[in-house]
């Protein structure tokens, strides 16, 4: 076999477990070796730093190829990706190659299956830096299959792995700085592999293989050159002689003796310095191009094996005389520089499962259900069948999105959020979508933004750090109706204890806590129809602050003269107005405070526990007397689309680290609070609420509570939450298990060991087969996706993240019109 014009090279990646049930894996393995073509090189190498990498080289194009390196991969456990530059074998200074005597010592191996991990482990860690070994693939004649058998069969060997179909001839080389290493390395993986039951040995390639027939010619030539002129002179000194053979005298033996010798060595040499065809130039040509020559097939038939056969004959004298012709094991059946293999042993060399020697893994494509082809909701990615979608209907159900940084998880949700604009007409349910920005830098509020203007969808943005906006959200809503002041106090101090958690907030602060935001609610309303005036043009320069900034003063974080001055007030109005029942109010709850008697070292203890917590949001003023604020209530019955960014205002401003943890945790607990106000029976009327938030680890420390709920309790609020974090680690333990649980769970590639077993073990709970290495090695841009359909858990896949963000309106269309289905 000469060099060929196209070869393709595949370099194997580690996708997962090998497969342990031998008769899948010997189907696997026949669906590979039945399509290979002749000249199909299966090589073991390690790089001059040490790395082991596993190729497959194919005598044809990328194009014809990549269905058969799919397949070998399939019953590896390994991902095929093409090497684009190919790759040379021939920068060795040793080769040798299997070389089986004519007739060999043979074992009765019967296997089926071969211990795939513990073949490359052991020819990995045989192997040195800059060595190679590589088996060349051809498929058996019909006579070489016939030969076989009959061969196995003399030896008693009734069922072998060279009997099934996808058997193959195999050559077996290898490549080394060092001619014995080079034959160790051949005789060791003869030696290890499960099934090779043939006592085999090695021999150098050498440029002078071959070369045996023109040396010969050669020495004939010059013999006939130099002996046949003497043997002429002496026929014709004998007179006799020469009559006899009148014909010899006429030839000119030394001219022709001279031209076959000069014929041998011209050919010789020409082989030597690799200008004429010859084995060893082959070899090199095609270790260049990273395969190994085939097996060629034996000149003729070999002998048969044959049993002892005694007969009985007579001697010259007539006496009887017994013949015994002895028992003939048989010649090799196939050429002494190959073996006939099963369709599974080869493989064994190419597993990529040997541990950290391999340079890298990746994770094998798994396909998606067919049941997500259809147009059922937003698109998701593709595999190579098609675009795949999720299901909208299940959207109650959950996301959670997990990767490192740039893997592509905010671009993700931001996508969603953007189908769910773009079919906000068509779709028969009203949907109210909620995305939150808590990263700090404003980039994911700003895509949501993009998203809305692309599909000119109706949107309130609000940015808390903004001094000058005039738009806001009441997380509270302002007393009135049914709502006292010291209601209005007790759903602040309520939600700041869930927000900071009892440990900050205890029995012994909480009435304090309650009685200064009920004083302050009064404070800021002063004047007004349900409030008396309560301020004194001697303190009218307190007037018109928000209930925050006068509980902030209250409890201590202020100079305390102003403190008793501002609580005066509220005690003074209500013995003026003693019939205002939330003044007399306020003005009792205050009593333990600011009564008479109380020392400011006594208020300072009673506050001292929450104070410097609550710090951040006290000093907020700029958000909290924002004068166009509508409630979550009235946003949620309105079905408005909001997007609330923690980061930067476009004048420079921005929160520090606690407040803005502290404003999303309120942010979040209060349009919580809302939907279980308002959104009560949602599940059942076609009314939806989106929850979005690209990094929920901002959230988990002050939320926990919250996000449990969004999974446990929120589908008959018609709730959807859709979340995802780059470090799932620093979730509290109960929210990352929920999250876990979640009906749609897209996991990007993640390093920590920890984290990779929860996702690992949720992903194999469905029985299918999945590693830490899958997680590990995931390609940027794409997931391992376990999604939920007419609340049926499918089996997990493997699928690309488009780049949804630089899409158009048309192509971004397109890319969801890629069946009809059911629209949500």
């Amino acid at each position: 076999m000469s060099a060929i014009s196209e070869v393709s090279t595949y370099e194997l990646f580690k996708a997962g477990p090998l497969e342990a049930n031998a008769n899948t894996l010997l189907q696997k393995a026949k669906a590979f070796q039945t399509q290979a073509p002749d000249g199909t090189t299966l090589i073991l190498l390690r790089d001059e730093a040490g790395g082991a990498h596993s190729y497959v080289s194919f005598p044809a194009s990328k194009h014809a190829s990549a269905s058969m390196a799919f397949k070998l991969g399939d019953a590896v456990a390994a991902k095929a990706q093409y090497v684009e530059e190919g790759l040379s074998l021939a920068d060795v200074e040793q080769v040798s190659q299997l070389s089986v005597q004519k007739l060999p010592d043979v074992g009765q191996s019967t296997q089926a299956g071969a211990e795939f991990g513990t073949v490359v482990q052991s020819m990995v860690g045989f192997l040195a830096a800059g060595e190679w070994v590589a088996i060349s693939l051809r498929a058996p004649t019909k006579s070489e299959r016939k030969s076989n058998k009959l061969w196995l069969a003399h030896r008693g060997v009734a069922t072998h792995h060279s009997f099934e179909t996808g058997a193959v001839i195999a050559s077996i080389y290898a490549g080394s700085s060092d001619a014995m290493r080079a034959g160790d390395l051949v005789r060791h993986l003869t030696s290890t592999l499960p099934g090779f039951d043939v006592i085999a040995d090695a021999r150098r390639a050498s440029k002078f293989d071959g070369s045996l027939p023109f040396v010969v010619a050669a020495l004939v030539g010059a013999a006939t050159a130099i002996a046949m002129p003497l043997l002429l002179l002496l026929l014709r000194e004998v007179p006799t002689l020469g009559v006899e053979v009148p014909q010899l005298l006429d030839v000119p033996w030394t001219v022709l003796g001279v031209l076959v010798a000069v014929a041998a060595i011209a050919v010789l040499v020409g082989r030597l310095v690799g200008r004429l065809p010859s084995s060893w130039r082959t070899l090199q040509r095609l270790l260049g191009q990273g395969l190994a020559p085939e097996s060629p097939t034996l000149t003729g038939t070999p002998k048969r094996p044959a049993k002892e056969t005694r007969t009985l004959t007579k001697d010259s004298e007539g006496n009887p005389v017994e013949k015994i012709r002895p028992e003939f094991a048989g010649e090799y059946p196939v050429h002494p520089h190959a073996a006939f293999l099963g369709p599974h042993l080869p493989l064994a060399l190419v597993a990529p499962h040997a541990g950290s020697a391999f340079s890298g893994g990746a994770t094998g494509d798994r396909i998606a259900p067919v049941e997500l082809r259809r147009n059922i909701g937003p698109v998701i990615g593709s595999d190579r069948d098609g675009v795949v979608h999720l299901s909208s209907e299940d959207a109650w159900a959950g996301m959670f999105v997990t990767g490192l940084a740039g893997s592509g998880k905010s671009r993700l949700l931001e996508a969603q959020w953007g189908w769910f604009l773009s079919h906000r007409l068509q779709s028969r349910l009203r949907r109210s979508m909620i995305a939150f920005d808590t990263k700090g830098d404003g980039v994911s509020a700003a895509a949501h933004a993009r998203w809305a203007a692309k599909f000119d969808a109706p949107v309130d943005a609000v940015n808390i750090a903004d001094r000058n906006a005039v738009d806001g959200i009441a997380f509270f809503p302002e007393p009135g109706g049914f709502i006292t002041a010291h209601d209005y106090a007790r759903d602040v101090v309520d939600t700041l204890k869930a927000v900071y958690g009892v440990d900050s907030i205890g029995p012994r602060s909480s009435p304090s806590l309650i009685a200064v935001f009920e004083a302050g609610s009064l404070l800021s309303r002063s004047g007004t129809g349900t409030v008396p005036e309560v301020f004194t043009e001697a303190l009218s320069r307190y007037r018109g602050r928000t209930p925050f900034w006068y509980a902030n003063l209250l409890i201590g974080n202020g100079d305390d003269q102003e403190a008793k001055e501002i609580a005066g007030l509220i005690q003074d109005a209500a013995q003026a107005h003693p019939e205002h029942a939330e003044l007399v109010s306020a003005a009792d709850h205050l009593g333990p405070t600011y009564g008479g008697g109380v020392t400011p070292s006594q208020r300072k203890n009673l506050f001292d526990a929450p104070r410097s917590k609550v710090e951040p949001l006290m000093t907020l003023e700029h958000w909290w007397a924002r004068p166009n604020q509508r409630t979550w209530d009235e946003l949620l019955e309105a079905d408005a689309n909001v997007i609330i960014d923690f980061g930067p205002s476009a004048s420079g401003h921005a929160l520090d680290d606690r407040a803005r943890e502290q404003m999303a945790a309120l942010a979040m607990h209060t349009m919580w609070k809302a939907i279980r106000r308002t959104c009560i029976g949602w599940g059942l009327e076609d009314r939806r609420v989106a929850v979005f938030e690209g990094e929920v680890k901002h959230l988990a420390a002050h939320s926990g509570d919250v996000l449990s709920w969004f999974r446990n309790d929120g589908r008959s609020f018609g709730v959807e939450p859709y979340f995802a974090t780059q470090f799932p680690e620093q979730l509290e333990d109960t929210v990352r298990k929920t999250m876990l649980g979640y009906g749609t769970r897209i996991v990007l590639r993640q390093e920590d060991a920890s984290v990779i077993r929860d996702l690992v073990a949720s992903l194999v709970i469905d029985g299918s087969a999945w590693e830490p290495e899958d997680v590990a090695n995931l390609p940027k841009y794409t997931a391992i996706v376990k999604t939920t359909l007419d609340k049926e858990a499918m089996r997990a896949f493997t699928l690309k993240i488009p780049d949804f963000e630089t899409m158009s309106v048309a192509e971004f269309a397109a890319l969801h019109t890629s069946e009809q289905g059911a629209s949500a």
